[in-house]
């Protein structure tokens, strides 16, 4: 009996979502043919489509995962038949229809490209500075689409710069440029966080070294990094983010610099009076040891290819050659 109220339980979940994508994908349909509407859906309708879409493909693969679970089925591909029997599951079905809301969610994402981007930045822009504006902007970035969402995480905070969750709300902003592939606006974004929020500075500094890393700007890496462990209070910490300032160091100019800056921490390590068998010495000893083994390994294939070379310049009569 419970497999059938399982089976109950999943199939008109089933039914709803495909009516409700079938008249959405109708809508894509006439929009193309002899009875083309008026306008195209909005990004805004096909984010709302495309988030919905996602919820319950999410939640229709949960529903299989039990239903596998209650009849002690293996994987889905490997059973048999359609499941018809009664009291059984529709499993197969289950799995077609997931296949087939997978293809539709990519077909939700290709209309997505295609709107007007004049007409749907003005849409957005009056959704994005509503009080609800923060929550258009989730459903941007559970789309997948994270450029949108930072823009209007960042026009809902312009509206209410005083909201409970300001700082969250930059905070996403951040996140999303980041996600998007825009490090220069999301270190902006950061900046203006450090202004606004001057209490979180130590935290928003560690956090803004390492998008400058990642951005390439390694002078202003090195300098916020270590800005951030001498505002540390506390010793275990700022050692921590000093071997974040060695590393930094080394992605600038190379390993020797790299070896000098992690010996420099060891030492501040072994005055702070770590043992040697602390978390600390353990990381700063393999960090020395691994840039050591690597110029080794570099030296090693240095000489083996001049021994090469210097083979090479010989004859086979013994006599030297000239090699350009």
């Amino acid at each position: 009996m419970k497999k059938i109220w399982i089976a109950m339980g999943v199939v008109p979940a089933i039914s709803s979502l495909g009516l409700s994508l079938y008249l959405f994908l109708d809508q894509q349909e006439d929009a193309a043919g002899p009875k083309a509407r008026s306008s195209q859906p909005s990004d805004l309708q096909l984010v709302a489509s495309i988030t919905e879409v996602k919820s319950q493909l999410n939640q229709l693969s949960s529903d299989l995962e039990a239903v596998r679970m209650q009849v002690g089925a293996g994987p889905a591909e490997d059973i048999p038949g359609d499941g018809a029997a009664i009291g059984e599951p529709p499993v197969l079905p289950m799995v077609e229809r997931i296949l087939s809301l997978e293809s539709s969610l990519a077909s939700l994402q290709e209309n997505f490209n295609g709107i007007s981007i004049e007409v749907a930045s003005e849409e957005r822009q009056k959704i994005f500075a509503s009080p609800d504006g923060v929550l258009r902007a989730d459903e941007y970035y559970e789309a997948g689409k994270f450029s949108i969402a930072a823009e209007g995480y960042l026009t809902y905070y312009r509206n209410y710069p005083d909201g409970p969750d300001s700082r969250g709300v930059l905070d996403r902003s951040r996140r999303s440029y980041r996600q998007a592939g825009y490090q220069d606006m999301a270190i902006w974004v950061q900046e203006e966080m450090m202004r606004l929020f001057p209490e979180n500075r130590v935290t928003d500094l560690t956090t803004l070294a390492e998008m400058e890393k990642d951005a390439g700007l390694y002078d202003a890496a090195i300098e916020h990094s270590a800005e951030a462990a001498e505002l540390m209070p506390e010793t275990q910490s700022r050692l921590w983010q000093r071997m974040y300032w060695a590393w930094y160091n080394q992605l600038r100019d190379g390993n020797e610099a790299g070896l000098d800056a992690y010996r420099a921490v060891k030492e501040e390590i072994r005055t702070a009076g770590f043992p040697e068998d602390h978390k600390l010495n353990q990381r700063v000893n393999d960090k020395i040891e691994e840039i050591v083994r690597g110029q080794s390994n570099r030296q090693r294939i240095t000489e083996t290819k001049d021994s090469a070379r210097g083979a090479l310049a010989l004859d086979p009569l013994g006599s030297p050659l000239l090699l350009e």
